[in-house]
């Protein structure tokens, strides 16, 4: 990311050079021609990761620490996408901003999260007392969250038709938003509970049959992504399912197996996807939480259908 942003820079001081020439104090200059022309206010130009972290750092909040963390959460949450290196808000993000707006104008202003940063460096190094700083925020705090509940509960998101029918009773399949992001429901609910979970295809290939990869979105794991082959439910020979998006054509020197994507502190790094490999049995007692939890289960269409439809 910092890297993009020096680009960026030197892109921006290279244009500016390129459009003036060298002048000196007190130089005299000749007017040569007047040129007339319409021009149009233009929006400020989109966020790119590197930009964003740019803005983050001049407006004082987070941490480099955190930054990574931070676009890896929002983009998670279905808050926003991106098309290339751009960052465009999705209807989620568009919605969840309002209603922050709406109803927590102080706790997203920057300077508020600017002075709550200062704050607690002033507690790190003791300057502040934690139950003192916490004490003064919560209680108004608490009023604001009960205050917003009746307006979040009136939100309604908009509903996008997928074009298939529902196979169970033949009515129109919708995309729905729910607690942990985006599900497709039967438009007939509650009468019809028929539901399963949104495939978005991604970059990649199986890593044991070669098919193509889409990524799902787990409902008892808070919306947390997994990967599976696209011939899941179709093809009994590959039943590829994983937390981790593969690595395309790496395999692990030590035992063979295909190797994962694994993230630590905002950075990504390439890791034996089998638990058997030494290299993962010699490092078994320091795996983290994450890596703990038990690989995704497939979900039935029918299962827990009422309360992820009611959820929407």
């Amino acid at each position: 990311a910092y890297a993009d942003i020096a680009e960026d820079n030197a892109e921006d001081d290279k244009s500016v050079k390129a459009k003036l020439p060298e002048l000196s104090d007190g130089q005299t200059l000749k007017l040569l021609d007047i040129k007339s022309e319409q021009k149009f206010t233009l929006p400020p130009a989109r966020f790119t990761e590197a930009t964003l972290i740019k803005t983050l750092e001049e407006k004082g909040i987070g941490r480099p620490s955190t930054y990574a963390p931070t676009i890896s959460t929002i983009l998670e949450r279905n808050y926003i996408d991106k098309k290339g290196k751009i960052i465009y808000p999705t209807d989620l993000g568009k919605v969840v901003t309002l209603l922050l707006s709406d109803n927590f104008a102080e706790i997203v202003d920057v300077s508020f999260t600017a002075d709550m940063e200062s704050k607690l460096d002033e507690i790190e190094v003791g300057k502040k007392d934690w139950v003192k700083v916490l004490s003064e925020f919560y209680p108004p705090f608490h009023e604001l969250i009960v205050k917003a509940g009746s307006a979040v509960s009136k939100v309604k998101m908009e509903e996008k038709q997928t074009g298939e029918k529902c196979p169970e009773c033949g009515g129109d399949l919708i995309i729905k938003e729910g607690r942990f992001g985006q599900f497709v429901a039967c438009s007939h609910f509650p009468e019809c509970k028929f539901t399963r979970n949104v495939e978005v295809t991604v970059k990649g290939s199986c890593p044991l049959c070669g098919s193509g990869l889409v990524s799902h979105r787990s409902n008892k794991y808070k919306g947390r992504v997994f990967y599976t082959c696209d011939k899941k439910g179709k093809d009994p020979d590959c039943s590829f399912i994983s937390w981790y998006l593969p690595v395309e054509g790496q395999k692990c020197d030590t035992c063979g197996s295909y190797m994962v994507w694994k993230r630590f502190r905002g950075r990504a790094y390439p890791k034996c996807a089998n638990p058997e490999c030494p290299k993962n049995t010699a490092k078994k007692s320091s795996k983290s939480e994450d890596e703990e939890k038990p690989a995704p289960k497939e979900k039935k269409s029918r299962k827990k259908a009422s309360s992820d439809a009611n959820e929407a």
